[in-house]
């Protein structure tokens, strides 16, 4: 039996319109009225009125309308040029978009290169999300030279605000060795913290830790009830591995694996070896 781990992907962050309006008055204001009501065409000309004026709350916005297609066509050029002017301001926001744009070639060459250049000024900035996908980029070795170290170390900046696959990446990494001394106990620790939200990698990473004795006490009645979780959370690539683990339970093991994982819901601690009964 063995474990499938998923690398993370380089993903869009589908953000929410910026809302700093305090320095941009009431206009601005009803340019963000405008686009929640649905009046796109009047948003688009009080965001450019601002945009044109250098406000990069605004350019982000102009950016976001321009590659939804938002009271205009879809245009990813005009979409990278304002967020590049907001970008080059220092937002973030812009920088991950505009680092995303560059990954996948829209509205400007594609260059994993300058991708990396954008995410990495996002990043610097504690972004969790653009250092999750810079972590991604050094362990994959996509636009800079592969490097694990650095992955570990942007991994663990983004883990330690949250982000759940980063979480999920550093595990990885601390189970394989790679960057970093390999610790399983680590591992699990970093699985936990990511599948405790749900994630249904870490979720599978962790049960498969729990079959194997892996940085935690085997337990084949929490390795049961976690990968049933990774399951039911999407991850069909695990049902085999779960099922596997039928053969060696009790009926009365199998129902407390069930019991487990119907009992538990995303945010809360996930059961440990204390609320198992039937095991060993």
């Amino acid at each position: 039996m063995s474990t499938v781990i998923f690398f993370l992907r380089v993903t869009f962050l589908a953000s929410f319109l910026c809302l700093s309006t305090a320095s941009l008055g009431q206009s601005f204001k009803d340019g963000l009225d405008a686009h929640d009501s649905g009046n796109y065409a009047t948003a688009l000309d009080i965001f450019e009125t601002f945009a044109e004026k250098g406000s990069p709350a605004a350019q982000y916005n102009l950016a976001f309308m321009h590659m939804n297609g938002q009271g205009t066509e879809q245009n990813y050029a005009e979409s990278a040029k304002w967020y590049r002017l907001a970008a080059e301001q220092g937002d973030a926001l812009s920088q991950i978009n505009l680092g995303f744009f560059y990954d996948q070639g829209l509205g400007v060459p594609q260059s994993y290169a300058e991708s990396s250049k954008w995410y990495r000024r996002a990043a610097e900035q504690g972004n969790a999300h653009a250092q999750q996908v810079l972590g991604s980029m050094y362990q994959r070795g996509r636009g800079v030279a592969q490097n694990y170290s650095k992955a570990v170390n942007w991994y663990r900046r983004s883990a330690e605000q949250g982000d759940s696959y980063a979480q999920n990446a550093l595990g990885i990494l601390y189970q394989k060795g790679q960057g970093i001394a390999q610790n399983y106990s680590e591992a699990a620790k970093w699985y936990r913290r990511s599948a405790e939200q749900g994630d249904p990698t870490a979720l599978s990473n962790l049960g498969v830790m729990y079959a194997r004795g892996k940085g935690v006490y085997k337990n084949f009645v929490l390795a049961y009830s976690l990968l049933s979780l990774a399951v039911a959370n999407g991850n069909e690539g695990v049902r085999k591995y779960r099922d596997g683990i039928l053969e060696i339970l009790t009926r009365q093991q199998m129902n407390e694996g069930q019991r487990l994982a119907s009992q538990w819901d995303v945010g809360a601690p996930l059961p440990t070896a204390k609320d198992t009964s039937t095991w060993p």
